[in-house]
């Protein structure tokens, strides 16, 4: 046998399959076989077939996608309450072991965070009314001073003194968010914080939409916009107020027709203890912007400051709805 030729030829109705083989002798022999055409059924169970296997491995891709980032959503939730409650639920420890061990880590970490702020707060809480006393009986004394110039003078000390023990005292509060979050209304918040003002005879205005209704720390968050109009009526003597919805965020605006601040001074104001210059220095102890950031931030909104373009300064408050 020396060669072998194929060969298939197609009619309408069926497929032939040609084989011929030259033998020794030179002789040929031919071999003529009919191929079934696949019957239309047949092609419908076979794309069936492959497509269940195709949704298959779809469905299995997905779930094993899912099965591996869900942790990972589950920490970003995590982090994301633990910035804004300091006692937030711990996270589950269950899952693969490593993601058991992440999980306990964070837990530990959120522990040890939690026993941080209670003792500095314990602390600081310990170290105010100790000091309340020797500030007490100095004032006692000072009544009793002859020099009326003295006596002034030393009683407006002292009442710096217990100004500045309150307010480290707020301070470490407003870090600490132990004040239980409920539904209020927003808007009607901010006006009874204005019309207070108001009634004791400050200029303010104010404008705010209808009814928003929004989860938070009323007194930590009340607290932060007192101190924020305060410093509007301080600096500016009069203060603008204005509430804005918008996708995602309900803006707080606080403008005042003070001398500003400078510009490369913008940062450093919300540290604590720290006064800007001359233009905006009331005596006051410092804190009030940080103690306002740090309530904000615990709402997991954004404090910034800027500059009017009519003059004064802007403070928003930014909170996310």
């Amino acid at each position: 046998m020396q060669d072998i030729l194929g060969a298939t030829d197609r009619d309408t109705t069926h497929d032939l399959l040609n084989i011929s083989l030259r033998l020794d002798d030179q002789v040929w022999l031919d071999f003529v076989g009919a191929i079934p055409k696949p019957e239309p059924s047949g092609l419908v169970w076979a794309g069936i077939y492959i497509l269940t296997i195709a949704i298959g491995v779809g469905a299995i891709s997905i779930w094993l996608v899912w099965r591996v980032t869900a942790p990972l959503t589950s920490f970003a939730r995590a982090a994301d309450r633990l910035g804004k409650n300091i006692r937030a639920e711990p996270l589950p420890e269950a899952g693969p072991l490593e993601v058991v061990q992440a999980a306990k880590a964070f837990n530990a970490m959120q522990g040890r965070l939690r026993r941080l702020i209670e003792n500095r707060t314990r602390m600081m809480a310990a170290v105010s009314h100790d000091l309340r006393t020797p500030i007490t009986l100095l004032r006692l004394r000072a009544e009793l001073m002859a020099d009326a110039e003295d006596r002034t003078k030393t009683l407006r000390t002292l009442d710096e003194m217990e100004s500045m023990v309150a307010s480290v005292l707020d301070f470490s509060k407003a870090t600490f968010h132990d004040e239980p979050q409920r539904q209020v209304d927003l808007s009607a918040l901010v006006e009874s914080i204005c019309d207070d003002r108001s009634d004791a005879g400050a200029e303010i205005t104010v404008s705010v939409p209808g009814q928003i209704l929004y989860v938070c720390r009323r007194m930590e968050l009340k607290r932060a916009l007192n101190n924020l109009i305060e410093n509007a009526l301080k600096h500016g003597g009069s203060a603008f107020v204005t509430v804005e919805r918008r996708a995602g965020a309900i803006d707080i605006h606080i403008d005042d027709d003070g001398p500003g601040i400078p510009a490369e001074q913008m940062d450093s104001v919300f540290q604590p203890f720290f006064r800007a210059d001359a233009s905006r220095s009331s005596g006051g102890t410092g804190l009030g912007l940080s103690i306002a950031q740090a309530i904000v931030h615990g709402h997991g909104g954004q404090l910034r400051l800027s500059h009017r373009p009519e003059g004064g300064l802007r403070a928003t408050v930014s909170l996310p709805a």
